[in-house]
């Protein structure tokens, strides 16, 4: 076997036993998905707005839509958001952003209740 052989043979060597080892560690990590999707309502108290159909354990997408019936805005931030204090998120309105692992977003209007949609994705 003359060495270029032997160091193509190494090298699929060391090439198969990557990808096994790939596939054994893949499986364990965090898989993209869509959710279902939520409708979640919300009122003059700060709601957790989640798509109980991703683990809210990974890092994830979120988009909270506010149907254009809407009496006015939801108003959108971390767990102490007020109608003073959040970003206001108009009707027919979406707002998204990236949430790190156990991170919530809320959601809050100033009088009455709104149904919003919720989609996540885990990234």
């Amino acid at each position: 076997m003359s060495i270029v052989q032997y160091s193509m043979t190494r090298v699929r060597s060391i090439l198969f036993t990557l990808v096994c080892i790939a596939l054994l560690v893949l499986p364990g990590q965090a898989v993209a998905r869509v959710g279902r999707g939520a409708a979640v309502t919300v009122g003059t108290s700060a709601t957790p707005l989640r798509d109980e159909s991703v683990p809210q354990t990974a890092r994830r997408a979120i988009a909270v839509c506010v149907p254009e019936a809407a009496a006015g805005p939801v108003y959108v931030g971390g767990a102490g958001a007020t109608a003073s204090t959040g970003m206001p998120v108009d009707p027919g309105r979406c707002y998204s952003v990236i949430l790190d692992p156990g991170e919530v977003l809320y959601g809050i209007v100033e009088s009455g209740s709104v149904t919003v949609r919720v989609q996540e994705r885990s990234l």
